[in-house]
């Protein structure tokens, strides 16, 4: 697998994922996942890194492209594009292939996350591709490159990308089996707090590679200094993000606990994109995203001063009148006093 440095970027902008896992063919899963659900117009294969089939990734083929073998294990480069979930309302990603090919075995999800997995809240199968001493089943074994010789071309760009991380990923699905960096122009923050369905703090970002804000790319930032990382976000930052692609799964009570999935992308810190690697060539519409920014602000200033009772800007200009007054009267008689 060969990836041009041109196929890296969407928009002149990093755009760039390798995952490795097995592929699942969705009308040969028995359980009702998400994705069934969820997923119009789907073609192409869910990717399962885990026991847990609710958190396969969907990954979607182009047009004309046969679909690898159900079941096989596959290394997927990709292209990640964000859209608003018409079932759900959020933002999501779609992940779209670019190439397929036969897996290093150094980049294989181990063992170990079917086992912490396997009590998954949601839908399961019985698909299990190893055997009980933790190795690869003979029938998968055999589609996986198990040699020891250089690294192949995915390999090097991973490595790359969890270089740039600073060694800070999440490693448990493998070091090299789900790797996915992006450049863009932060739109927008949220602070999320701990609730019924999330265990830690977040800031849910929205990066932007295209003009429109729903195709922007959620991106979810868990880290220890919530403050200090709120401290450094502005709209309309050139940023670059290093993480993996995860499903965030929740049931909707409103659908009989149906469990509904959300992909994004995940990482516990954010950089500054540079015009080297990141960004290199800055887009005819970041004026405009800056104006819109702008416009936006100024409404949200006129919503908060509408919000006041007029009253008590009247009653606080009259304080504010009396005070002033009250100095002049002091300044004065201190000048009578000195004379």
């Amino acid at each position: 697998m060969i990836i041009p440095k041109i196929a890296k970027y969407v928009e002149s902008m990093r755009n760039i994922g390798y995952l490795t896992g097995f592929v699942r063919h969705l009308d040969k899963i028995p359980t009702e996942t998400w994705h069934k659900r969820q997923l119009r117009d789907f073609h192409g294969f869910l990717l399962q890194q885990t026991a847990n089939l609710e958190q396969a990734v969907p990954i979607w083929m182009p047009d004309g492209v046969p679909m690898p073998a159900d079941k096989s294990p596959v290394t997927v480069a990709v292209h990640v594009f964000g859209y608003k979930d018409a079932t759900t309302g959020e933002q999501s990603i779609r992940v779209k292939s670019l190439d397929i090919a036969r897996p290093s075995i150094r980049a294989m999800p181990p063992s170990m996350v079917w086992k912490l997995d396997s009590n998954a809240k949601f839908a399961d199968d019985d698909f299990n591709p190893f055997g009980k001493g933790g190795d690869l089943k003979p029938e998968y074994a055999d589609a996986v490159d198990k040699s020891d010789d250089d690294f192949s071309d995915a390999e090097k760009a991973i490595q790359q990308m969890l270089e740039a991380s600073k060694g800070r990923l999440d490693t448990r699905l493998g070091q090299n089996a789900n790797v996915i960096m992006v450049a863009g122009f932060l739109d927008s923050f949220t602070k999320f707090l701990p609730d019924e369905f999330r265990t830690q703090s977040f800031w849910d970002l929205r990066i932007r590679q295209h003009e429109e804000r729903d195709r922007a790319l959620p991106v979810r930032v868990y880290t220890r200094d919530i403050k200090g990382l709120g401290s450094k976000l502005r709209r309309g930052l050139p940023t670059s993000v290093t993480g993996q692609i995860r499903v965030k799964v929740t049931p909707n009570d409103e659908k009989d606990g149906l469990p509904e999935g959300v992909v994004y992308i995940r990482t516990d810190d954010i950089y500054g994109a540079d015009r080297i690697n990141d960004i290199l060539k800055v887009p005819e519409w970041y004026v405009r995203m800056r104006e819109e920014h702008e416009r936006e602000r100024q409404a949200q200033k006129e919503a908060l001063r509408r919000r006041i009772d007029p009253s008590l800007l009247d009653e606080a200009d009259e304080n504010e009148d009396a005070r002033r007054k009250a100095l002049l009267e002091k300044m004065a008689q201190g000048t009578s006093s000195g004379e």
